[in-house]
């Protein structure tokens, strides 16, 4: 079970073969092997790039799993934030690039960079409604 975990190329593919070796662990009752799978599955985990703060304290296998399924959860969460972020960019580009040309869009997208606030980029949002020129527009937003 352990090497066939290891095999896993994805984060989201190992979590049924941590289930299945955290399930086999546990019927065994044998605490040391249980911190010894632990610190195996940890160090495999953190070989893959995957850490966090609950990871580095676990000494279990459940310990190790729930640390996962948090991380797991972190991370999925972070990556639908970034995606509509990144979707929100898109669509003030493109709304920049109609009203303005691609020149200011392409200003916008390297000003927009430096935004991360999501008032930020409704005020944005609202320049391209409001400004009339390119001019305007870059400059109200290079005051944002």
């Amino acid at each position: 079970m352990a090497l066939a975990l290891a095999r896993e190329r994805t984060l989201e593919e190992m979590r049924p073969q941590l289930g299945a070796l955290r399930r086999a662990t546990e019927a065994c009752r044998d605490e040391d092997f249980d911190r010894f799978m632990g610190g195996c599955v940890r160090a495999m985990l953190v070989s893959r790039g995957f850490s966090g703060e609950q990871l580095e304290e676990a000494m279990t296998m459940g310990r190790v799993m729930t640390a996962f399924e948090r991380g797991m959860e972190e991370l999925v969460s972070r990556g639908r934030v970034e995606g509509i972020e990144q979707g929100r960019a898109l669509m003030l580009r493109q709304m920049a690039s109609r009203k303005f040309g691609s020149e200011t869009a392409d200003e916008l997208s390297r000003l927009l960079a430096g935004l991360s606030d999501p008032e930020h980029v409704d005020q944005v949002a609202i320049a391209i409604l409001e400004c009339r020129s390119s001019e305007d527009f870059i400059a109200r937003v290079r005051e944002v």
